[in-house]
Order: structure tokens, then sequence, then C-alpha cells
């Protein structure tokens, strides 16, 4: 078996040109050896193990000599990187997921869990393969010499513009993240208000998953829908948590609890056949589980929102 050190040189060597791998590894060599006399321990393959510990990982040892930095995308493109991938991914994934859900409806689906769940997930494949060709692209631009100037000509037609500087009062919350919230919002208004109930296949019938009294209950959950779409649209327009959106958000996960609490211990959430046809355990032990679930999350998104609008107004107050 080699030893430490060739191993060690080995891994260094084999990252650089050929014509260097001999005077490189000699001198490297040399060096490891002269550490390692210069120094005194009762183990000496203990001591040779330190000295490379303290010269490092090969592969950056390795840059040093060729002067390669290591990096994926680099300082000098990387804010064009940025701006290319926030443009694609501000409109492509969207474009690919209405154009999904248009082509699962004309097919035939009519449900529309199963329809915004294809628009959805193909949204979210689009995203991953933007991000993964772009990145990938300015990659392998960015170390070929004869894709220079493509990234100079992407350079100059998206170059940084004054008139994107924010104004002086910056929002505290980007409009990415309101629009989004809005999405979702108005996507659970639509399920929950037009979507069936949904049922588990067990043999040769299909159990509901849900009680008559929750399913023909659901127009309070599509209430609470509208006031988080409600919140969403404040953010956008104030651009911050105001007091009045962090109290209305407040209220809304207040009453999301009653509304949950009420469906699991008064009217019933879950079917009483399904756990008399699927095996789920404890459903006390589930009802007790869910709640705290749904109590966490609210008492969170409260507690932030709260905490939030606070911020902004000491942030003004400071300014």
């Amino acid at each position: 078996m080699s030893s430490l050190r060739d191993r060690y040189v080995h891994a260094v060597v084999r990252r650089l040109p050929v014509e260097e791998r001999p005077h490189v590894g000699q001198e490297l060599r040399a060096s490891i050896e002269e550490k390692v006399r210069a120094r005194t321990g009762p183990d000496p393959a203990e001591v040779e193990r330190d000295v490379l510990v303290e010269l490092g990982d090969p592969e950056r040892l390795a840059a040093t000599y060729t002067g390669r930095e290591l990096h994926l995308i680099g300082p000098a493109v990387y804010p064009l990187w940025r701006r290319v991938l926030v443009l694609l991914l501000s409109f492509v994934p969207a474009l690919v997921a209405v154009i999904t859900m248009v082509v699962t409806v004309v097919d035939g689906e009519r449900n529309p869990f199963v329809v915004v769940g294809e628009g959805l997930g193909a949204a979210l494949m689009t995203a991953v393969q933007v991000a993964f060709w772009v990145t990938l692209g300015f990659a392998v631009a960015e170390r070929n010499e004869q894709a220079r100037p493509g990234l100079e000509g992407m350079e100059r037609g998206l170059a940084w513009n004054p008139d994107w500087l924010p104004p002086a009062a910056e929002r505290d919350v980007p409009r990415s993240e309101s629009i989004v919230g809005l999405v979702f919002a108005s996507l659970a208004g639509m399920l929950v208000a037009f979507g069936p109930n949904p049922s588990i296949p067990v043999g040769d019938e299909r159990v509901p998953l849900f009680t008559e009294a929750a399913y023909d209950g659901r127009w309070m959950l599509v209430v609470l829908t509208l006031a988080w779409a409600g919140v969403e649209v404040l953010k956008l327009y104030r651009g911050y948590w105001s007091w009045p959106a962090a109290w209305f958000n407040v209220a809304q996960n207040a009453a999301l609890v009653a509304l949950v609490a009420w469906w699991v211990y008064v009217d019933g959430l879950i079917s009483e056949r399904l756990p008399e046809t699927v095996p789920v355990g404890d459903v006390p032990l589930w009802r007790t589980i869910l709640i705290v679930v749904v109590v966490t999350i609210a008492t969170w998104d409260s507690a932030e929102s709260v905490w939030k609008a606070r911020a902004h107004e000491q942030a003004v107050a400071g300014s």
C-alpha cells in the first residue's frame, strides 16, 4: 500500500498539466519531508498526517500551482448570471404551468386538484431545468475563450440601469413574496371551493376523506383563503407589514385554529368510515397531532407578522 504522503502528492499532481507533474511532485515531496523533519513527536506517521492536514485539500493546493480559481460562477459574470436567471424564472415556469393546465383540461381532466397539481409540478420542474441549464451555460462560457464575446454582448444588452435603483424607502416585503402568496391563496381558495370531497379507493369502492359536515362547511375555509389573499394584497401595495395587516393576519390565524378545532372535536373532520376501512391507528392521537400542528403554524405566522410590523415601525422612527 502506498504511503499517506504518496497518496497526497498523487492527489495534487493529477490535477496539474502533464508537463508540470514531475517538477511539482518532487517539490511537494521535499516540502513535506522538510516539514516532517522540523517536528518532533512520538509517532512519525501522526506527525506526517498533521503536516498533510495543514497543507489542506489537495484540490485547493493544486489550484495554487495553476492559478485556477475554484468557483462555478465567477465574480466577473455573477451579476449577469443572476439577472438572466431571475428574468427567466419570472415568467417561464408560470407560462409552462398555464400551458400544462390548459392541455390537461383539453385532454378531458375535470378534477381541479389534478389540473392544478399538474401545473404546479410542471412549473417546479421547469424552474429546476432553467436554473440548471442557465448555470451550466454560464459556467462553460466563462471558461471558454470563444464564448467571451457572447457574454460581453449579453452584458451590454442586460447592462445595469440606474432606473432599476429602488426608492429610498426600500420595501420590507419583496413583491415576489406577496405575488407568490397571492397565487397560492387563490389556488387554495379555488381547490377548496370547487374541488370534490377527496376519496380513498378501498376495494371496489371509494371512501370519502372528510365528513359531509366538514365538506359542506368548506365555505368558511374559502372565506379564510380570501382573507389570506387580502393580506397579501396589502403587503403588495404597501411593501411592508403594517399594524392593520398584522392584526388582521392574527385574527385570520385564530379563526383558522378555531375552525379546525370545531371540525375535529364537534362536527368531525375525518369521515367515520375511514378508520373502519383503513388502518390509521389511534384516531384521537391523530386529532391531537393535527391541532398541535395547526396551532404551531398559526402562532408562528402571527408572531412573525407582528414582529415585522414592529420592526418596520422602529425603522421608520429611526430614519
